[in-house]
C-alpha cells in the first residue's frame, strides 16, 4: 500500500521539486530515476516486485497513447517531407548501432535479436516503446532495466555532447531550422 501511495505521489512531487530552485539537470524524470535507484538500494526496505511490475506495465500503457495524444497532426504533415528523412536516417542509424552493439559487445543474458529489437525500439520510440518491446519478446525484468540503464548513460553523455559543442560544430553543415524551411508541397495547402 505504502509502495503502491509513493509510486503514485513521487512523480508529482518531483514536478513540483523541478519548478524550485533546483538546477535543470534535476528534471522530473531525473528526479525519479533517482528515487528508484535510492529506494531499490536502500537495504531492508520492504519492496514489492510484483507490485513495481504492475505499476510499470501500467505506466507503460498509459505512455503510449499520452505521447500520441499530444502530437500535433497538422504540423507533422507540413515537416512531413524532412521528418521522414529524419526517421529513416534515425531507423539506419539505430540498425547500424545495434549490429555494431551485438558484434563488439556479445551479452549472454538475452539473445542479440532481442537486444537489438528493444534498441532499435529505444532509438526510434523512446523507452516506453523499448519497454513495450522488450515485453512483446519476452525479455526479462532485468534485460529491460539494463538496456535501459546503458541508454541512460550513453544518452547522457550524447546529451551533453549536443548541448554544449555539437551546434557549434555541426553549424555548416546543419543550418538552424526556421518555419520558413517546411516543404513547398505543404506550404501550399496552408
Amino acid at each position: 500500500m505504502l509502495q503502491s501511495l509513493l509510486l503514485l505521489i513521487w512523480p508529482v512531487v518531483a514536478i513540483r521539486l523541478s519548478k524550485t530552485r533546483l538546477p535543470d539537470v534535476f528534471s522530473p524524470i531525473v528526479l525519479c530515476y533517482l528515487m528508484g535507484i535510492l529506494l531499490r538500494n536502500t537495504p531492508g526496505l520492504p519492496l514489492d516486485d510484483q507490485l513495481s511490475e504492475y505499476w510499470m506495465n501500467g505506466s507503460i500503457l498509459m505512455a503510449i497513447p499520452i505521447l500520441l495524444y499530444t502530437t500535433d497532426i497538422q504540423r507533422c504533415i507540413r515537416y512531413a517531407g524532412r521528418s521522414l528523412l529524419a526517421f529513416g536516417l534515425c531507423v539506419i542509424g539505430g540498425l547500424i548501432g545495434t549490429g555494431l552493439t551485438t558484434f563488439l559487445y556479445p551479452l549472454q543474458e538475452a539473445p542479440p535479436w532481442m537486444l537489438s529489437g528493444m534498441l532499435v525500439g529505444m532509438y526510434t520510440g523512446g523507452t516506453p516503446n523499448m519497454q513495450a518491446i522488450g515485453m512483446a519478446l519476452g525479455a526479462t525484468r532485468e534485460t529491460i532495466i539494463l538496456v535501459n540503464a546503458a541508454d541512460i548513460v550513453c544518452g547522457c553523455i550524447w546529451l551533453i555532447i549536443l548541448t554544449s559543442v555539437a551546434h557549434r560544430l555541426l553549424k555548416g553543415i546543419l543550418p538552424d531550422f526556421k518555419e520558413s524551411d517546411a516543404t513547398p508541397a505543404a506550404q501550399e495547402e496552408s
